[in-house]
């Protein structure tokens, strides 16, 4: 966020949480940072489950990475490797194996190239940050394109709707959620530098293909979903905006925006969430989210928070 340096790495994990015990299931994988670190911190942005296994997205995109690194560098034969099998794709995670379904951020970056005078700022740029899976099709947000996708059964993609910029910034999406009766998408943002209150969730109905504002008065979301009760919830990464800067993103200060079928809202986690992101339910009332999510375990921070999983609820 503050154009410094970005380091590359096979630090990431797949791991797995049962009964207060973790599992890695895959390690060494890619991922990236500033310096000192955590607060560019990408590498797996989401996971889902399927009913053979896990479905996992990477950050970035392999063209994105390459275009953009500084004359006369390079990344090492080992990183490079992992850059171009790992940034941008969707994976199939079964047993052992890692499979690759899509090539979703090299997609995204062709298409904001070529459509690059809706943001011509920042395109072409891809990062894909968020998926919700349906049958077949996973449904993909992404935060540098600002698109959704669709990904078919073929590991072809298909840009479904572009989110459109604020007189401030690009939109960002950074979470998507199938709703209820899978009828429509619903579409959270990052709203960067546009100030508290002023990031939306967006719905795009699969059947007429709109894409229209479904809430507003958000401040930075960065995870969503539904429960089974048909609760929807906006975790708001910082509640009084998105402004990262050299200094790194200001108050970490953030919380669950709960709002029922009927409109109501309600605020979860409210003094208790520093920097949340993600959203999982256990269909019991319980919401899952990681807490203190972009800082490190590493000697950059000695003594300070790390990340880690909550539930909140019952």
């Amino acid at each position: 966020p503050d154009r410094g340096p970005l380091c590359v790495g096979l630090t990431g994990a797949l791991t797995e949480i049962a009964n207060g015990h973790t599992t890695n299931l895959l390690s060494g994988l890619i991922s990236e940072s500033d310096l000192p670190g955590g607060l560019a911190a990408e590498g797996i942005m989401d996971v889902a489950a399927t009913r053979t296994g896990l479905r996992v997205l990477y950050a970035e995109s392999v063209v994105g990475a390459l275009v953009n690194l500084p004359p006369g560098t390079s990344f090492t034969p080992t990183d490079n490797a992992a850059v171009r099998a790992q940034f941008g794709k969707l994976t199939a995670v079964i047993g052992g194996g890692n499979t690759v379904l899509a090539d979703v951020g090299d997609a995204d970056y062709s298409w904001a190239a070529v459509n690059q005078n809706l943001v011509p700022t920042q395109f072409p740029d891809a990062n894909p940050s968020s998926m919700a899976v349906v049958g077949d099709t996973t449904y993909v947000a992404d935060a540098g394109s600002n698109t959704v996708d669709a990904v078919n059964g073929r590991g072809q993609v298909q840009q479904l709707a572009f989110l459109p910029s604020s007189q401030r910034s690009d939109a960002t999406p950074t979470c998507v959620a199938v709703g209820p009766g899978h009828r429509n998408l619903y579409i959270g943002q990052l709203a960067p530098f546009t100030g508290p209150g002023n990031g939306k969730v967006y719905r795009y109905n699969l059947a007429t293909h709109k894409l229209s504002v479904w809430q507003t008065g958000f401040g930075a979301v960065d995870g969503c979903g539904f429960d089974g009760a048909g609760n929807f919830y906006a975790v708001e990464f910082q509640h009084a905006g998105f402004f990262p800067g050299r200094s790194g993103f200001g108050s970490g200060s953030g919380d669950i925006v709960k709002i029922t079928p009927s409109g109501q809202r309600s605020l979860l986690g409210v003094g208790e969430l520093n920097f949340p992101q993600g959203f999982a339910t256990d269909g019991k009332g319980g919401i899952y989210v990681s807490n203190n999510s972009i800082f490190t375990a590493t000697p950059a921070g000695p003594g300070g928070p790390t990340g880690e999983v909550v539930r909140v609820g019952p």
